[in-house]
């Protein structure tokens, strides 16, 4: 398995060993990713953001012929122009994510699991307790204030102990940056 995660991430929980959450998927998936919290806004210009069925932060790929075409698609982000339909897809965020989500649809059932992103990426605020948190992603704008009060929430949560020693843990060999990935 490959995990693929996003720089904007910090794993706060290293009591979690990253292959536990292989056991997620089946024998015939091919790739684990978190949903997003579901749910439509009404934006500043009046139009409607409909939110993105999962979110590409953070994955989990099994090392397969399919996955490894899925990543291959996923590097030059090819999809076919016309083709999203925002009922089905939910709105465009014109990057990887809008590739991901249909290359899926066209992937066959059971392909892909979709798990509730506080499994492994959950958003600063959800759930409350910091300390609740495996991994934490910080999608958008706004991220130095983002990640500043997650650690203060955090830093007070685990009374005064500097977060920042926690989250550095991880092994490097687990960190793949997605302009790092090439296909073998």
């Amino acid at each position: 398995w490959l995990l693929w995660i996003d720089m904007d991430t910090l794993v706060v929980n290293m009591s979690v060993p990253l292959g536990s959450l292989v056991t997620l998927a089946g024998p015939a998936t091919h790739m684990v990713a978190a949903a997003s919290a579901q749910g439509a806004k009404k934006l500043e210009d009046g139009s409607m953001w409909h939110t993105p069925r999962l979110n590409a932060g953070i994955l989990f790929v099994r090392n397969s012929a399919q996955a490894l075409e899925l990543l291959q698609v996923l590097s030059v982000r090819a999809m076919p122009k016309g083709v999203w339909n925002k009922k089905i897809h939910g709105s465009r965020t014109w990057g990887d994510q809008d590739t991901l989500i249909y290359f899926l649809s066209l992937q066959p059932r059971g392909y892909s699991r979709i798990v509730p992103n506080q499994v492994f990426n959950s958003r600063p605020g959800n759930p409350r307790d910091p300390t609740r948190h495996y991994i934490v992603h910080f999608p958008g704008f706004g991220k130095s204030a983002q990640v500043r009060g997650f650690l203060s929430a955090l830093r007070n949560a685990t009374n005064g102990a500097d977060p920042v020693v926690t989250l550095t843990r991880l092994p490097r060999a687990a960190i793949v940056g997605r302009r790092r990935m090439e296909a073998p």
